[in-house]
């Protein structure tokens, strides 16, 4: 099997990470971390930023803000995720 084959296998397999084709490119989108969309990517590289969010081998983290409230979420290698929340 070739490797973006291996990294669709784990897309599908995680179940929450969609990945989505729009006029410009191919966007990631997943309800795991608070509904997240990407920006516009390459099929390649939407296949492979969709398999780290579904299996990450490293903590990935993503920062969103809305008013004056921060959320910044963390996923970890055994696939669960933490949450801080954070006024200003």
């Amino acid at each position: 099997m070739t490797r973006l084959r291996l990294l669709l296998q784990r897309i599908h397999r995680a179940g929450d990470i969609a990945i989505c084709r729009m006029n410009g490119g191919y966007v990631v989108v997943t309800e795991r971390f608070n509904p997240y969309c990407s920006e516009v990517m390459t099929k390649r590289e939407a296949i492979q930023h969709a398999a780290r969010c579904a299996m990450p081998s490293k903590p990935i983290r993503w920062e969103g803000s809305e008013g004056r409230t921060t959320s910044i979420y963390t996923t970890h290698q055994n696939g669960s995720t933490s949450v801080s929340i954070m006024q200003r």
